[in-house]
């Protein structure tokens, strides 16, 4: 693959992780209800996967291959996360 390729290729993947941060806090009220205290793995503006446990969550993403790592994967907690700084 050309110079070119690989970086039309990093920035479809960066574009598609993006849309999927951006999708996940534009419905995170929903997602906070339907998957309290789990991981979420967001393709194209939908839940496709989602567990308690990220090994779990990783082997249900085996069938997408290369493809995961365009996809964003984020924690819904059902209480607020308390920082410490």
């Amino acid at each position: 693959m050309s110079q070119s390729g690989v970086n039309e290729d990093l920035e479809r993947g960066f574009e598609e992780f993006e849309s999927g941060i951006l999708w996940i806090r534009a419905h995170f009220e929903e997602l906070k209800k339907q998957y309290p205290d789990q991981l979420i793995a967001v393709r194209e503006g939908k839940v496709i996967a989602h567990s308690s446990d990220l090994n779990s969550l990783l082997d249900m993403l085996d069938p997408y291959g290369d493809e995961t790592s365009h996809m964003a994967i984020k924690f819904i907690p059902s209480q607020p996360l308390n920082m410490v700084l």
